[in-house]
């Protein structure tokens, strides 16, 4: 069978040299047992740490490391995984809503949106809980951008376009700008921020308005906005199929 060993680096010293003695000899004895026992198991490690490191600083037997260092495997965290990381996410939905009796199925593109652009510190573990809390909490079909805790909504593309924009005295501009570019009376009292408007709204003025500034080149706005270009292109190719 397979052995698997989760935080191996976390191990106790006088453990690791039990396991070394098991993986140089193949065999073991039971608790309370005089009997010795062969056995024929591959065994998986696993880690967040750099085993190596641990390894120079005394805490990881460096003979233990070379016996199980023999075909590794990186895992690159959930931040460098991409589009995968959406993958996961939905995947996460499906299995959570069902074992919660609810009716999600799918997430809203400024969800997706964050999603890709967390850099989710916690990794695959984050993310799971964020998806029970999400389905525990709310009602489907669609997670919406409002069900989002606190981290992903500020660093989202959208927060960050907000307030790049509201830093450079853009806001302003946006909360007395219609669609046109026409000067609109429906300012809020308090802030620059439109009264009654949706963050789809806001989002959608605000990255039109870059537009202009830029001249129309949507690279040099996706700059601007610290998103990629072809995010600009797909809110743009949704909201023409729209109107």
């Amino acid at each position: 069978g397979t052995l698997f060993l989760d935080e191996i680096c976390e191990m106790d010293v006088e453990l690791q040299t039990k396991l070394l003695r098991f993986l140089q000899t193949e065999s073991l004895q039971r608790v309370g047992s005089q009997k010795t026992e062969h056995v024929d198991v591959r065994v998986i490690c696993a880690t967040n740490r750099n085993p190596l490191e641990e390894v120079n600083e005394g805490r990881f037997r460096a003979d233990l490391y070379y016996r199980l260092n023999v075909i590794p495997i990186h895992m690159p965290p959930l931040r460098e995984r991409g589009e995968d990381s959406v993958l996961i996410a939905e995947e996460l939905l499906r299995r959570t809503s069902s074992e919660e009796g609810k009716q999600f199925s799918c997430f809203s593109a400024q969800v997706l949106e964050a999603i890709l652009s967390y850099t989710w510190p916690g990794n695959v573990r984050e993310l799971q809980n964020l998806i029970r809390r999400i389905v525990v909490l709310n009602q489907g079909p669609e997670v919406g951008f409002d069900m989002l805790p606190e981290p992903l909504v500020t660093g989202s593309p959208v927060a960050q376009s907000v307030a790049s924009m509201a830093s450079d005295g853009l806001g302003e501009k946006v909360a007395g700008a219609g669609m046109n570019g026409t000067e609109s009376e429906d300012s809020a009292s308090d802030g620059w921020v439109p009264e009654g408007e949706s963050l789809a709204e806001l989002e959608r003025k605000i990255i039109e308005i870059a537009i202009q500034r830029c001249g129309g080149n949507v690279f040099e706005t996706a700059k601007v906005l610290q998103v990629s270009p072809s995010t600009l292109y797909r809110k743009r190719a949704a909201w023409a199929a729209q109107s």
